[in-house]
């Protein structure tokens, strides 16, 4: 009897942009046509108390690296070029394994799909017959991220490309899609005609757009802004995401300036992206991307170490963003940006060539192209 392939996509809320890849993923799969598309916090679900103190600890990982304790931040290197049978990557391969096993014998996948460096999916994906693709998404490499039993890579660049076949990957098992987001933003191609943020802001000035995250990771915003307040012919606009806190102090500190705007959570940020004419943001593989597709160029302030520091310098490297370690440093920055017509354009046309389409598309297409393995083994199985 015919049966419907089925699509699962493990992912992990440790920051928004795994998570995010993962949506833009189903969201693409589905649009294609496709019903049975799961998507699955694996961490969250095989250990919800040990998930709840990690992501805890993730998201303070910054504040503490501002203190001088970076221990994200030195793990990340320690372990970046770790060889495949390191005895720690071996510790991690056990993690969730009962709990995908779980998984696969509920859903009853045809692929799994990786937008989270778990290396236990890729052993399992072997042991049971289940093609396993790993998207990448950041702009670096690290080594949780490889695995000798993964089906195919989906990466942001060709020099990921390049490292991957390094780690004796075949490059035909290796696609450059770039990273998937949420169609909003590719749809960003043709003109936005019912932009609900036009026209809060003067069409005669600049807007600087500062996402300050959900988490306030920029820090010293406040003197920040002040500093730029009367400079130039700008508009100034704070997004604090979920972070009611920021919002409140940041409102009431600048509820007499006109110029300055402060958002909270903001759905559509899409459109205030297609209308701003720069972007302060951390260096999240996602928020990158985002502001790859819609051409922003983007100043990034005290990148953290990791794969933060590793996306910032990889679109520096590229023309599509700057680099500040001061505040003084950062205000200077968009400042000379903003006044320098050439420079903005120039940054624009790197995005353009960093752009590689669709990534989402990208992924669906190829992942169907290789086609589906049907359910065979795992009823039989006596795992």
């Amino acid at each position: 009897m015919h049966r419907e392939p089925s699509i699962l996509i493990l992912t992990a809320s440790y920051g928004e942009g795994h998570v995010q890849a993962a949506r833009a993923l189903h969201q693409q799969f589905v649009s294609q046509g496709y019903k049975h598309v799961e998507v699955v916090d694996l961490i969250k679900n095989a250990y919800p108390v040990i998930h709840s103190i990690a992501s805890k600890i993730y998201l303070r990982s910054p504040n503490s690296a501002r203190l001088g304790l970076d221990y994200y931040g030195w793990g990340y290197a320690a372990t970046k070029n770790s060889d495949a049978d390191a005895t720690w990557k071996k510790y991690l391969d056990e993690i969730g394994k009962k709990e995908l096993v779980r998984t696969i014998r509920k859903c009853r996948p045809d692929v799994i799909i990786n937008t989270f460096p778990f290396a236990a999916a890729s052993a399992i994906g072997k042991r049971f017959d289940i093609p396993v693709y790993t998207v990448v998404t950041d702009y670096v490499m690290h080594s949780l991220w490889m695995h000798p039993d993964t089906s195919h890579y989906f990466v942001a660049s060709d020099q990921l490309k390049h490292e991957c076949v390094t780690h004796a990957v075949k490059p035909d098992h290796v696609t450059v899609s770039g990273i998937p987001v949420r169609k909003a933003f590719e749809q960003l191609q043709t003109a936005v005609t019912d932009n609900q943020y036009a026209k809060l802001f003067s069409q005669n000035k600049d807007i600087l757009l500062i996402v300050a995250g959900s988490y306030g990771v920029l820090g010293k915003i406040s003197s920040m802004v002040r500093g730029l307040i009367g400079q130039g012919q700008m508009e100034i606009v704070v997004v604090c995401g979920r972070n009611e806190k920021l919002k409140r102090k940041l409102s009431a500190q600048f509820a007499s300036q006109p110029t300055v705007h402060i958002f909270g959570f903001v759905e559509n940020i899409h459109e205030l992206m297609s209308i701003a004419s720069c972007i302060v943001t951390k260096a999240g593989g996602i928020t990158l991307t985002e502001s790859l597709l819609t051409k922003l160029p983007i100043l990034i302030f005290k990148p953290f170490a990791g794969q933060e520091s590793g996306n910032a310098h990889f679109f520096q490297a590229n023309g599509a963003a700057l680099i500040a370690h001061s505040p003084k440093e950062l205000q200077h920055q968009i400042i000379n940006l903003l006044s320098d017509r050439d420079r903005l354009l120039y940054m624009k046309q790197a995005m353009g060539k960093m752009n590689h389409g669709s990534a989402a598309q990208t992924i669906v297409d190829r992942i169907a192209g290789f086609g589906f393995t049907r359910w065979n083994k795992i009823q039989s199985s006596g795992s």
